[in-house]
């Protein structure tokens, strides 16, 4: 295909639908970043053949000696969908709308000290610490360079409205929330010809569901995830292929904030011993999960050799007596969405019901629960951040580090800010796993989660669609994309 199909069109059907579509507020990972990135592309990506993060609307990035400062050049003659090219300035722009965001995104560009304008094509970032894996921030939200006339010609409508503001391959042509979001290829992409017309997201809830709609073709490609028996049989379909992205540390999180019944650690140990990953892969999910009770799994390259807690529900339980006997509440709120595993919510809340505790299980629409998490109104909750081999910080600097905009968890704690700045540290996939291992050990000591299983994240499409690339975060790339009969 050298050039747009006007009448093709390519449905996506994603985890769950955005309400924006600007990267300072939109919440990130699988849940808009796909979206986003059609519209702005990224300064730099990663490439799973090589491990490695290249440019991409950089064309190069260059660290010091000792990684606190990065020079990055622009490729030249990159327009923007509004006919202004693409300069320095747009960067230092983009950068410094992150200082009033409200995406947990934010918590990345924490060691980014400031951004300094070289020439047209020149952007210098002086770090506040040293960090060999910076590249990986700007393949994300922080990656996607916004053009400030757009943006304030816009106003509160640009997050809904975005055309002229990026340099991607698609411009939004609508925005329906909970709907649908409507892409139209651009005719003068500086990668190349993009050759799907019209690129189509929206998100069937439930996995059941969305492999159902899937194979009546109703979508072209799916996204599963958190339900392995689905995954299953989304692998076994004839005439259908399947990319995968794996991350390790997928369970629950316990709200450890002053007030909560959590902020007593010997609550957080219980619930870690109380659970048996065995049943709970067997009755919720088939038999069908890799379960793993770390941040990493033994199968990664970044794997800590740290074990996690094991099932243990007679010490669960003598602590959960232990801590009724010093008047603590253990009548626990377990929120979960409507797009949670349900099977598994009834497993877990039978669990800790054994050893004492009186779980109340209340499920919430997805969007009412995002704003619950963030709110810290729950005591326990599914979690769906975990670490994965291209970009560890990921989890690590928004969920787990002290005083970062979601620390959901209430984790403040100097020896795991210690193994996280580790993590920063790490140049090859060796030390980031002695990293891994140390965050393990202190982490098995607090308890401020319980890792349970490897999130899978499998995106299947059918024979007639090609050209699809995975990128970082489990998200594909679609510029290249076309479409069969």
């Amino acid at each position: 295909m050298d050039r747009v199909d006007p009448a093709s069109t390519l449905t996506v059907d994603t985890r769950v639908p955005t309400a924006s579509l600007d990267p300072t507020t939109t919440v990130g990972t699988f849940q808009g970043v796909e979206e986003a990135s059609v519209v702005y592309d990224t300064l730099t990506r990663y490439d799973f053949s090589t491990g490695l993060y290249e440019p991409f609307v950089a064309e190069s990035l260059t660290p010091n000696g000792d990684f606190t400062e990065w020079s990055m050049k622009l490729r030249p003659g990159i327009k923007f969908g509004n006919g202004d090219p693409l300069t320095s300035k747009d960067v230092e722009y983009s950068m410094g709308r992150w200082a009033t965001a409200t995406s947990p995104t934010k918590a990345y560009l924490a060691p980014v000290e400031s951004v300094k304008v070289v020439d047209d094509l020149t952007v210098d970032f002086v770090l506040n610490r040293p960090w060999a894996g910076f590249p990986w921030i700007l393949s994300s939200l922080p990656g996607m360079v916004v053009n400030q006339k757009v943006v304030e010609a816009s106003g509160d409508g640009f997050a809904r409205n975005p055309v002229g503001a990026g340099v991607g391959p698609y411009e939004p042509v609508k925005f329906a929330p909970n709907e649908e979001v409507v892409m139209r290829a651009k005719t003068d992409y500086w990668g190349g010809p993009v050759c799907n017309g019209t690129l189509r997201f929206i998100s069937v809830p439930g996995a059941k569901a969305k492999l159902e709609a899937f194979q009546k073709g109703e979508t072209d490609v799916v996204t599963v995830f958190d339900d392995p028996t689905v995954s299953a049989d989304l692998s076994e379909l004839k005439g259908v292929n399947t990319l995968n992205y794996e991350r390790a540390g997928t369970g629950l999180g316990m709200n450890a904030r002053p007030g909560r019944l959590f902020s007593d650690v010997r609550l957080r140990q219980a619930v870690v011993a109380a659970l048996d990953p065995t049943q709970i892969n067997q009755r919720a999910f088939g038999g069908d999960a890799t379960m793993a009770s770390t941040f990493t799994a033994p199968e990664m390259k970044i794997w800590g050799g740290v074990e996690g807690l094991g099932y243990d529900p007679q010490k669960a339980k003598q602590l959960v007596d232990e801590a009724v006997r010093d008047g603590a509440n253990v009548h626990v709120n377990f929120l979960v969405s409507d797009r949670t595993n349900q099977e598994m919510a009834l497993v877990v809340e039978a669990m800790l019901d054994r050893v004492g505790f009186q779980v109340d299980v209340e499920t919430a629409a997805f969007a009412a629960f995002t704003e619950r998490q963030l709110a810290g109104e729950f005591d326990l909750l599914p979690m769906n951040y975990a670490v994965g081999e291209d970009a560890p910080l990921l989890a690590l600097t928004t969920f787990l580090s002290t005083n970062k905009v979601s620390n959901y968890w209430n984790v403040d704690d100097a020896q795991i800010d210690e193994a996280v700045n580790e993590v920063y540290l790490a140049q090859n996939p060796d030390e980031t796993a002695a990293a891994m291992g140390k965050l393990q050990q202190r982490w098995n000591e607090l308890s401020p989660t319980v890792p349970l299983w490897v999130q899978n994240v499998k995106r299947g499409f059918t024979n007639k669609v090609h050209g699809l690339a995975l990128g970082p975060e489990g998200r594909l790339s679609f510029e290249k994309a076309y479409t069969t009969n």
